[in-house]
């Protein structure tokens, strides 16, 4: 079972690796196009994959013991999960987006 301080670290980990996905996004489109423009799209994408990780951490991690010291490999591992999970959902609605002005 996991502890308190357990699921914040979780939270913490995914929760950044989703901004630093918004973000990588946010740049690369000022790469491509040279214009400081947000997109809310890059918002909702990543609210949205911070609650779906954070709900399934929970329910996979739930029955899990977590070893008592964390290191560096633990939370480069969640901050991966959820830079992935963000990017999964940034796709679909990329390419949704896409198929809609088709």
């Amino acid at each position: 079972m996991l502890t308190e301080s357990q699921v914040l670290i979780l939270f913490v980990c995914f929760t950044l690796g989703a901004i630093l996905r918004t973000v990588w996004g946010y740049l690369w489109k000022y790469l491509e196009t040279n214009e400081l423009e947000w997109d809310n799209r890059y918002t909702a994408t990543m609210i949205i994959s911070i609650i779906v990780t954070f709900i399934f951490s929970i329910t996979t991690f739930a029955s899990l013991d977590f070893p008592t010291e964390w290191s560096s490999m633990h939370a480069f591992g969640f901050v991966s999960i959820g830079f992935t999970t963000n990017t999964l959902f940034d796709s679909a609605v990329s390419h949704m987006i896409q198929r809609g002005k088709a």
